[in-house]
């Protein structure tokens, strides 16, 4: 058993003032100081709510997917977690032509993947052309569809070349994940659907997949940055969040990914356990479809905002979550300080409702719940209670999250398998940049089929165009023209605007690890106190 430390800390209050302050500092600690595995072996047991879909890191679809098999695999850059920086990893430098059309990349000579191949530039563009591929299916190469050619120079040095300017493709890199160039010659390009672990280059290798238990990775040798220091690391799959709290209690998992501000009491009365706050990218809403009537109508989107008690909501469930008054948060960039949320205002959604045309209210109405948020099903029912005082009835259902995630593709080209009102939310890539939410949810042409909102809006639209051509060369011109789109979008009430989720950990007190937005659960970072 391991020696505890004791870190009580003294409210909720105070753990989710923390959330928006504390930021993953241990992301940025230098990559040269991967310890030696210790004489003993080590572990760590990781509570996670799902399963994962596959073990093909490029052909996943859902945060579970991105976030446990990052241990395997790494992007080519990596991300500071307080500001969004881009960091050298396995591309050390980047460039962008004039005329915005070619990205110059040079890439790391001393990489190895698990299967013992060494990492050049084919299997850089081997990786690029698999995710690009339409029969993946997965939600990563959306972001590289505008490469269209990867150019090799030579073994360290690749020219991206682009069919449209993509300043800021290289946001997106960390997603740009690395497979051997030899086993997708072998596998091809439909979603590895073994249980056989595909090689990475990431700090573990995959050695096990119980399907519905748990996911089990040892430390790699030869991972170009150093062993890491816990030897093995075990996702455990328990599905309630009290029994991964009560596991937690017991001994029999050492972190809790992630932990819902209601069950923190649980965790600070335990001197063997502490609660880590950090940085979250994610916001929750209403998305609305406004593609089915009579949600197109203005009056009717607007009265689902003024009909939900918001604050009401964050101080019963979500302690710690902040409003968001359009789609932005705080830390990404464009977000507009000075736009304040609507007010909860239940007489005027209700005259609102009457000038839509709907003086005896609507529904039911199906309001489709992804449930991977936390308190995301106490959070559908105050909502829809909050919308029945107003005339608005609406049927919950909750669905698994990767059905959910799969009827979202679906429904992106047909108005069917979802309710038009759905409790989801978005990451913002934890690009820590706006243009990312506008670029894959909002945009009109190019909306991401996992994430769009199915509205658009030409101005927004335009702001949005402005937005991309100004970055390059006028930084700040964007940052104008991302929080003027806020505005509009807010005005256009293009879903139920929420809230940003505080994002706690629960861990035994003597592991030392500070998950960050860009690298939530990359345990390469982790060490047990001595």
């Amino acid at each position: 058993m391991h020696e505890n430390s004791v870190r009580t800390l003294r409210s909720i209050a105070f753990v989710a003032a923390a959330a928006l302050l504390v930021v993953a500092c241990q992301s940025d600690a230098p990559d040269d100081e991967g310890g030696a595995a210790a004489d003993e072996e080590t572990t760590v047991v990781v509570a996670i709510s799902d399963d994962l879909s596959t073990v093909d890191p490029q052909g996943g679809t859902g945060i579970i997917d991105r976030n446990v098999l990052q241990n395997v695999t790494d992007g080519i850059i990596r991300r500071n977690g307080e500001t969004g920086e881009l960091i050298p990893h396995i591309a050390t430098e980047w460039e962008l032509s004039d005329d915005e059309l070619v990205w110059s990349i040079t890439l790391r000579d001393d990489v190895t993947f698990h299967n013992g191949d060494h990492f050049t530039a084919e299997d850089l563009k081997a990786s690029i052309d698999r995710m690009n591929h339409p029969n993946l299916g997965g939600t990563l190469g959306e972001n590289f569809f505008v490469v269209e050619e990867t150019r090799i120079i030579d073994d360290y040095h690749v020219e991206l070349h682009l069919s449209e300017p993509a300043p800021l493709l290289m946001l997106f890199a960390e997603r740009l994940l690395l497979a051997p160039k030899s086993w997708i010659e072998d596998i091809g390009y439909e979603v590895y659907s073994s249980r056989e672990p595909a090689p990475g280059l990431g700090a573990y290798r995959l050695v096990e997949w119980d399907r519905g238990n748990e996911i089990v990775f040892e430390a790699f040798d030869d991972y170009f940055l150093g062993r890491p220091q816990i030897d093995r690391v075990i996702f455990r799959v328990i599905p309630d969040e009290a029994a991964r709290v009560a596991a937690l209690r017991a001994g029999e998992v050492d972190v809790v990914d992630q932990l819902s501000p209601v069950q923190v009491d649980q965790v600070e009365g335990d001197e063997a356990l502490k609660v880590v706050p950090s940085l979250s990218m994610a916001r929750v809403r209403v998305s609305i479809d406004q593609r089915k009537p009579p949600f197109d109508i203005l009056e009717l989107r607007q009265a689902i905002n003024y009909a939900i008690d918001v604050d009401t909501i964050i101080d019963e469930l979500l302690p710690g979550a902040v409003r968001t008054p359009a789609g932005l948060v705080p830390q990404e960039l464009g977000f507009n300080p000075d736009l304040e949320p609507y007010e909860y205002d239940p007489d005027r959604a209700r005259e609102l409702l009457a000038e839509a045309g709907f003086p005896d209210g609507i529904g039911p109405v199906e309001f489709s719940v992804y449930p991977s948020y936390s308190q995301s099903e106490e959070a559908a029912q105050a909502i829809q209670s909050y919308l029945a005082e107003v005339g608005i009835q609406t049927e919950i259902r909750v669905y698994e999250a990767a059905d959910f995630v799969t009827r979202k593709q679906e429904k992106h080209d047909n108005p069917a398998g979802l309710g038009p009102l759905m409790l989801d939310g978005h990451s913002g890539g934890n690009t820590f940049h706006g243009y990312h939410f506008y670029q894959n949810v909002v945009n009109c042409v190019q909306g991401s089929v996992t994430h769009a909102g199915y509205g658009c809006h030409d101005d927004i639209d335009a702001l949005h165009d402005e937005a991309v051509a100004t970055w390059a060369k006028n930084p700040e011109r964007t940052i104008e023209v991302l929080q003027e789109a806020e505005v509009l979008l807010q005005q256009h009430a293009w879903a139920g605007f929420l809230y940003q989720v505080p994002a706690l950990y629960a861990m035994a007190a003597d592991l030392d690890w500070q998950p960050s937005p860009a690298e939530q659960s990359q345990l390469r970072f982790a060490s047990w106190a001595n």
